[in-house]
């Protein structure tokens, strides 16, 4: 139990992080944990201090809506995707003129689906 009261308030501690730089926080329910005896505090917080809050049921949905005045959308998990190809296209490095005047790359948006475990990673990247 202290493992994961730890774990949840250094998660929430990132998503204010978040915020305050202007950076938009989703929160992923996958579970009914809303009323849990040890769990439930934390996710009642945690679909309050984010933008907004994805569901993987319609019926999820509704519960969670009565947790949070954030908005909840429905993404039901895949059970298996159509095939692709994987690909990155980074921005393009800055030419040595572009160095020379001072200016920045364009960044890189990022998208992270991770879990409370990955906080160190998470924390360590969230500055760049």
């Amino acid at each position: 139990p202290e493992v994961v009261r730890v774990q949840s308030a250094n998660l929430l501690a990132v998503i204010g992080e978040a915020r305050a730089q202007g950076r938009p926080v989703l929160a992923d329910v996958c579970d009914d944990r809303f009323d849990h005896a040890f769990l439930g505090s934390y996710w009642r917080r945690l679909v309050n201090e984010v933008d907004g809050v994805v569901a993987s049921t319609a019926p999820l949905a509704e519960i969670t809506r009565g947790f949070t005045h954030k908005p909840v959308v429905v993404i039901p998990d895949p059970v298996e995707g159509a095939e692709g190809t994987a690909r990155f296209q980074p921005p393009r490095p800055l030419s040595w003129l572009q160095r020379l005047t001072g200016a920045r790359p364009a960044a890189l948006n990022l998208l992270w689906y991770g879990h409370q475990s990955n906080h160190d990673e998470l924390a360590a990247f969230l500055p760049d």
